[in-house]
């Protein structure tokens, strides 16, 4: 089965086992970025895998298995806004979007929306105008969050669990409707235990492939494994419903732009 996996060292406690093949599976992984996965996915090239929670909303084909994705009850380390200006002074200022995805966007617009009552100005990677902060995410933002690489940085996760209570799905493993892969999913979801008892078991080679993923240290890589969760629970569920809340006008305001 082709099978997508996020090419972000976050998804090494569900997924190394099965990436390492000590479990015995039948799964074609293709890793890519956020936004090749999501694409990918709209064409309808897999039949399972890692989608990321924006993506979801808005493909109908994309079947979440509630018990495996990609989560955290508070700070992420690695989705979030890097400047040298404090959080408060970015209310009206540009913000350089490297994210690479829908999700982290729709995120920082629900909650910018909550915070300052309007949508943030955010522009392309490559937008030739000035910014005031830059929304990075992955591998790439732990990096940067180890390095101090900015004066500030402020975490999502954190912002978005001081806001709601809730925790919060990043992303989901899906099936795709009427596929191969969701007649057996209760298969995949087996497979997908046994990987995750694995790495339970492991957990200094998914400390070393974190490491050898993000380019951090043993300690960085350590407090980004205790900030994430892969066995989903119920109150990320309940987090997953108000992102679904508070961010399906956004995602209709912006399919309603896009067709002026």
């Amino acid at each position: 089965m082709k099978t997508s996996l996020i090419g972000f060292g976050n998804r090494y406690p569900l997924t190394l086992a099965l990436e390492r093949n000590k479990i015995e599976h039948d799964f074609e992984f293709f890793t890519k970025r956020p936004v090749e996965v999501e694409k990918d996915w709209k064409k309808e090239k897999f039949e399972t895998g890692l989608l990321s929670a924006g993506a979801i909303i808005s493909n109908s084909k994309a079947i979440p298995l509630r018990s495996w994705g990609i989560s955290s009850s508070g700070p992420v380390m690695s989705v979030g806004i890097f400047s040298d200006r404090p959080w408060k002074e970015l209310k009206e200022c540009r913000i350089r979007d490297l994210s690479s995805g829908v999700t982290s966007p729709l995120l920082l617009k629900a909650i910018w929306k909550e915070k300052f009552k309007h949508y943030p100005k955010l522009i392309h990677a490559d937008d030739p105008r000035s910014s005031e902060a830059v929304l990075c995410i992955g591998d790439k933002a732990l990096r940067w969050y180890q390095d101090g690489k900015y004066a500030f940085f402020e975490d999502l996760g954190l912002v978005w669990h001081e806001m709601t209570g809730t925790s919060i799905p990043y992303a989901f493993w899906c099936v795709k409707k009427g596929s191969k892969a969701e007649k057996y999913k209760n298969e995949i979801d087996k497979k997908l235990f046994c990987s995750y008892t694995w790495g339970k078991k492991n957990i200094d080679k998914i400390k070393e492939s974190i490491m050898i993923s993000s380019g951090v240290n043993k300690k960085t890589a350590k407090q980004y494994l205790e900030c994430y969760e892969v066995k989903l629970e119920k109150k990320i569920l309940q987090g997953w419903n108000i992102f679904k809340e508070l961010t399906r006008p956004i995602i209709s305001k912006e399919r309603y732009d896009s067709k002026k």
